[in-house]
């Protein structure tokens, strides 16, 4: 018998601007709401500096992450911070993991993220490809 694969998609586009007004009205406090350790030490520039454009990348792809779980209704059991976006310097590029995900019914088969920041927006594009357990 074959599996059944689906594919589940999420996109977020993000006004870096507004992440930035955002970010700097409520600081530290709201980056460790949304973002491991290890997110915000890849981000920090110096002291209690961060890079802004890669924040809002980051916030994008979160967000693209939760949309594309909402599809594949897994979406209720996820917080920001089982949601990690790293970065793989062999191969310079962009990836995310997600933690404590208990899928019942289904499973993730394979994962893609697209991700792309400027001064003005970040967007972020993911694929969750499940097949059923």
């Amino acid at each position: 018998m074959t599996q059944k694969e689906t594919i589940f998609s999420g996109i977020d586009i993000l006004d870096t601007d507004r992440f930035r007004i955002i970010a700097d009205r409520y600081g530290e406090r709201f980056l460790k709401k949304i973002f491991t350790g290890k997110e915000l030490e890849r981000c920090r520039t110096s002291g209690e500096t961060y890079d802004i454009n890669t924040l809002a990348g980051m916030f994008a792809a979160k967000e693209a992450c939760f949309k594309a779980l909402n599809a594949c209704s897994q979406s209720s059991k996820i917080f920001w911070h089982d949601i990690e976006i790293l970065r793989d310097g062999k191969k310079n590029e962009d990836l995310f993991r997600i933690k404590n995900l208990n899928l019942e019914k289904t499973r993730i088969v394979q994962n893609a993220l697209s991700l792309n920041s400027s001064r003005s927006e970040s967007i972020a594009f993911i694929t969750l490809t499940t097949k059923e357990v």
